[in-house]
């Protein structure tokens, strides 16, 4: 009787082990937005699974590569570019060069530009399949979903609002990559599922009429706003962040990371 007693125990705690084990290799998904100035470069990895949303600047490459390493990234399973402004594709020839990636999405117009004739030159180098996608999308990438929000005109009055959004949810958790979306994209984005816990706000934190209206149909807990002391974000979007009830966190004062796991979200600087 002691004997089985004895054996119920230890089964009831190589269980409970095997559990605590199991909750903390259950995965998590880590949100890297880099401080590089008004510029735009986010590192998102899992177990497996690497993706980056833009490029900064044409300096930035090499840091944008360094610290992909430093989280043992060694391949990009994709890489976005939301649009081709200087401080969203500038880096990209060089982060290409420097890496093995394997498909790059970005928007359906081309720009004359150095950047850009840099990015294009460099992915036809290495043979990187680039896709423009005529609608929506979603992808599955080691437990995260992603969606791709396409604009929904063929052109626009300002380059800004050919920005792609991108959603990643993982976890119950999601956050919300907007680009440099202006009043007419945010307005566009407004018509599909938006709400996030986590949102790049979009065009370094600039001041748009829309910004109230496109702040609660997204709901962040988070807020995140690259920019940098020379750029700062305006102090109107801020406070609209505020009244929306977001914690405002800016690349100005240094790398934000964001995870994602069953645990719940966590918010670092």
């Amino acid at each position: 009787m002691i004997k089985k007693i004895i054996f119920a125990v230890i089964a009831v705690l190589t269980a409970s082990a095997a559990c605590a084990c199991s909750a903390e290799e259950s995965g998590f998904l880590k949100i890297t937005v880099l401080k590089i100035g008004k510029a735009d470069a986010i590192i998102i990895n899992s177990q497996s699974g690497a993706v980056l949303i833009d490029a900064g600047e044409e300096d930035d490459g090499a840091e944008i590569l360094e610290k992909a390493r430093a989280r043992g990234i060694e391949k990009l399973d994709y890489m976005i570019i939301t649009h081709y402004d200087k401080d969203h594709v500038g880096g990209a020839a060089e982060v290409i060069a420097g890496m093995e990636i394997g498909e790059i999405i970005e928007p359906g117009y081309k720009k004359d530009s150095g950047e850009y004739n840099a990015y294009v030159s460099a992915a036809e180098k290495a043979g990187v399949k680039r896709t423009v996608p005529s609608k929506n999308l979603s992808f599955e990438l080691d437990g995260a979903v992603y969606d791709i929000f396409m604009p929904k005109k063929s052109s626009y009055a300002n380059e800004n609002d050919y920005s792609i959004a991108v959603k990643v949810k993982y976890a119950g958790l999601s956050a919300l990559f907007a680009g440099d979306a202006l009043d007419a994209r945010t307005a566009e984005l407004e018509g599909e599922k938006i709400s996030a816990n986590v949102l790049k706000v979009p065009h370094h934190g600039s001041f748009q009429k829309g910004n109230e209206s496109f702040f609660k149909a997204v709901g962040p807990q988070y807020a995140l706003i690259t920019c940098s002391d020379k750029n700062p974000a305006d102090s109107k979007t801020s406070s609209a962040l505020i009244k929306a009830g977001s914690e405002v966190l800016m690349t100005s004062d240094g790398d934000i990371e964001i995870i994602f796991s069953d645990k719940g979200i966590e918010a670092f600087q």
